[in-house]
């Protein structure tokens, strides 16, 4: 019997982009909301404030929104193919999550 444990704490942090367009593609989403999520996507961007000087826009290039009322969506189907993968391999898989 093999065990797995994954740490999902920071996994809204860390979602790929492209990895999720890529799966939402294969999931045959339509193409005008393909569009609309991709440009969505592109456009994130973040900054951040150092002793009251703001610092250059950066582009975001992982994570979703935590609290955006799509985000919970894109987080499921980014951790479907973990899912998928531990049951196809028949492993007992501990998901943890720290609080």
């Amino acid at each position: 019997m093999n065990i797995r444990a994954l740490d999902l704490s920071e996994a809204f942090d860390k979602t790929n982009h492209h990895g999720l367009f890529i799966k939402l593609m294969d999931r045959n989403i339509l193409v005008n909301l393909l569009l609309l999520i991709g440009n969505f996507l592109l456009k994130l961007l973040a900054w951040t404030w150092v002793c009251y000087i703001m610092s250059k826009f950066v582009g975001v290039t992982c994570g979703v929104l935590q609290g955006g009322v799509i985000s919970s969506s894109f987080f499921a189907i980014s951790l479907h193919t973990v899912v998928k993968k531990v049951s196809d391999n028949k492993m007992v898989a501990m998901l943890m999550e720290y609080v």
